[in-house]
């Protein structure tokens, strides 16, 4: 194993360490690159439609109060920064609910391109030897 930090600065070590990169392996940490990328994306979607719902409640909740408020008395300050915090709500929920709908269309967007050949499952069996197995235990003395 072939730690970068080790590695004296010189030509060949540069070479050394991508040859270690490239191969079998590279797939794999592409594929990991990719996992990691789509977990984050679904976990910033989850988090904005969370806001997004909190800043709904918290505009509707608002307008509640303000029609609760309005026999009470004329319109003064209070409730004109109820009204102008509902609109400022409504606003940031408009916003991340197109943040999601992006965040939706990365989702469903193909990250690895389809394989150049069909995969070769003639090697794979088809899982009867499972049942000769149990077949054969039965019939040994």
């Amino acid at each position: 194993m072939l730690i970068v930090d080790d590695v004296i600065d010189s030509p060949t070590a540069h070479t050394e360490v991508q040859s270690q990169h490239e191969g079998p392996n590279l797939e794999g940490h592409r594929i990991q690159q990719i996992v990691r990328a789509r977990r984050a994306v679904l976990r910033t979607r989850g988090w904005y439609i969370t806001a997004a719902i909190a800043c709904l409640i918290l505009a509707v909740q608002q307008v509640v109060w303000l029609i609760a408020a309005l026999p009470r008395g004329p319109w003064d300050a209070p409730q004109t920064a109820r009204l102008s915090l509902a609109v400022v709500l409504m606003a940031v929920a408009m916003l991340l609910r197109e943040r999601i709908g992006r965040l939706s269309s990365e989702l469903h967007h193909k990250s690895l391109p389809d394989p150049v050949s069909p995969p070769d499952f003639s090697s794979l069996s088809d899982g009867s030897q499972h049942a000769r197995n149990l077949h054969n235990l039965d019939n040994k003395p």
